[in-house]
């Protein structure tokens, strides 16, 4: 029975790191004696055009581990043709446990990782190696920001890139590389991202993950009140791109550092411009991670003659870094080392791994095709839709169109805004200012009406009687209005203005959701055709009014109202 279980085990371990073998010209398998210990190394010739460097994902999912050889066999670009394990993981989780998100008991990926050009893995300022879409690869210590980008011109910058954060003040974005279900509190805000436009916002859930083809935005109860306080809030409807920045230590190569197709994090800086730089470490290392402690190491090394070398071996990162200098290296990083050491060459592993891994970095003859994603941002982002662009250009020609509103078009109009809105629309249907008219009419304007306002059009809005507070003395100016609500507003403005009422008021086949309040106010605006239903029939009295709709409304005012 024992010899049964060995040749099973043997089994299992040959086909776990068992890939299929691919003999590729310009790789060059060999030793170096590097601190007095023999090193496994491969010089890769990178001159051929569909050479390029790849991040590899256990099971396509960061936050989950496997086989070595499933890691390479997984990576569908073409064949791999050598590879090193890549960056640090949680390793030493219970495998035998419960793993969830909240205990932190699962294969947790440390480092910073791009992918075909988006960034499926954390941020921050880290070593890191990649490759650009000019095929260049860059070693440096990197910031790397991830970046959702409103309407053409509002950054938002994510604090990380699955990782989830337990803070109110939190934004991190959730891709579908990550496997876990996430508990969400219901205070947070859920803003789902798919085809650069924001698909919808919903409050935080239990066991959520990441729709394919899309990407989440997860904001804390703090950080979406924060953005909505200065109007930087995601609207449904309006364009978001989902992106990074990054800021090199070398400044000259930032372009390139912002183009990039593959970068993976490292553990860090071996060499930088032909110099050791293992006393240049950027966070506190443990002991076994100083520069002159042997131990069992990977390294990735930038040749000066454009050659990539791997390698492994057990010594400390400065006699790797004198060696590597020695032997032609311009840039070089150490990736995780230990047990998660493994090198891969033409189909074999010279070095096996001695556990299951979550990354590893491959260099692949590329046979599928590349397609960089496209992260473009337009300020056409912030303008009206079609059906809106003419009473947009005629209220903007008119000076009507307040200019703090001229922008953002999808987003919700608050109730200060659409008093800034009808006080241009009285000025100039009028030839009278809101001001002039309020003297000239004896109107009493209170300096401080609501408790909550200082905002300068409002008074005088309200002391025409166009626009009430609540009862308990505030008027809440960043509130969005509703369409019943806004009908109100509308025809208290036609009123006074002494509009003709005539005309048939319109039906609809939602009447019954219209408050028995706005009635009255529907049946006004809709009868002077200053309000209109939507294309099936219905006027959606309970959904907000966006800036380009009010926009609309109060052109029809100006042109029905005589």
């Amino acid at each position: 029975m024992k010899k049964v279980i060995k040749r099973l085990v043997a089994f299992a371990l040959a086909f776990a790191l068992s890939v299929p073998a691919f003999a590729a010209s310009g790789v060059n398998k060999t030793t170096a004696n590097i601190g007095g210990t023999t090193a496994n190394v491969v010089y890769i010739d990178m001159s051929a055009k569909n050479r390029v460097l790849l991040p590899a994902v256990a099971n396509n999912s960061i936050s989950t581990d496997t086989a070595a050889g499933n890691i390479i066999s997984g990576l569908k670009r073409g064949n791999v043709i050598a590879a090193v394990n890549g960056g640090f993981f949680n390793s030493y989780y219970n495998a035998f446990a419960a793993m969830s998100v909240a205990s932190g008991n699962y294969p947790r990926v440390f480092n910073t990782i791009i992918s075909e050009g988006r960034v499926i893995a954390n941020g921050g300022t880290v070593p890191a190696i990649g490759m650009d879409y000019d095929r260049n690869i860059l070693i440096d210590i990197v910031k790397l920001t991830p970046i959702i980008t409103l309407r053409g011109n509002t950054e938002i910058a994510a604090w990380g890139v699955n990782t989830v954060y337990n803070d109110a003040t939190a934004v991190y974005v959730l891709t579908p590389e990550f496997d876990y279900p996430v508990d969400i509190p219901s205070t947070s805000k859920i803003v789902t991202i798919r085809n650069k436009t924001v698909a919808s916002i919903a409050n935080g859930s239990g066991g959520y993950k990441t729709p394919d083809g899309a990407v989440a935005v997860v904001y804390g109860a703090t950080a979406y009140s924060n953005a909505a306080k200065w109007d930087s809030q995601p609207v449904v409807g309006e364009s978001a791109v989902f992106h990074y920045k990054a800021e090199p230590n070398d400044s000259s190569k930032k372009a390139a550092w912002n183009n990039m197709r593959t970068v993976m994090g490292a553990g860090g800086i071996l060499v930088k411009n032909g110099v050791s730089a293992v006393d240049n470490a950027i966070n506190p290392t443990a002991a076994d991670q100083k520069p002159d402690v042997s131990g069992q190491r990977t390294f990735v090394a930038v040749l000066n003659d454009g050659r990539l070398m791997l390698g492994t071996v057990k010594s400390s990162f400065r006699a790797i870094a004198n060696t590597l200098i020695s032997l032609g290296a311009r840039d070089a990083v150490f990736m995780d080392g230990g047990a998660s050491s493994a090198m891969y060459v033409n189909g074999g592993f010279v070095t096996p791994a001695g556990r299951k891994l979550a990354t590893m970095l491959a260099v692949v003859d590329e046979t599928a095709a590349v397609v960089k994603p496209d992260t473009s941002v337009s300020a056409e982002a912030n303008g009206p839709s079609s059906w809106a662009k003419e009473s947009v250009d005629l209220a903007r020609s008119l000076k009507i169109l307040p200019e703090h509103i001229d922008s953002n078009y999808k987003r919700n109009i608050t109730r200060k805004e659409f008093c800034d809105l009808i006080a241009n629309f009285i000025r100039v249907k009028t030839d009278m200012s809101v001001e002039y008219t309020c003297t000239k009419q004896e109107i009493a304007v209170a300096s401080k009406p609501f408790s909550d306002s200082n905002d300068y059009y409002v008074p005088y809005i309200a002391a025409l009687g166009i626009i009430n507070g609540y009862p308990d003395g505030t008027f809440r100016p960043k509130d969005a209005i509703k369409r019943q609500d806004a009908a109100i507003m509308l025809q208290r403005l036609a009123s006074f203005l002494e509009a003709d009422s005539s005309g048939n008021a319109k039906t609809f086949a939602d009447a019954a959701q219209i408050s028995a309040y706005a009635k009255s106010g529907v049946d006004y605006v809709t009868a002077l055709g200053i309000m209109n239903g939507n294309a099936n029939g219905t006027f959606s009295p309970l959904n907000n009014i966006t800036r380009e709709q009010a926009v609309i409304t109060v052109m029809n005012a100006y042109n029905n109202i005589r």
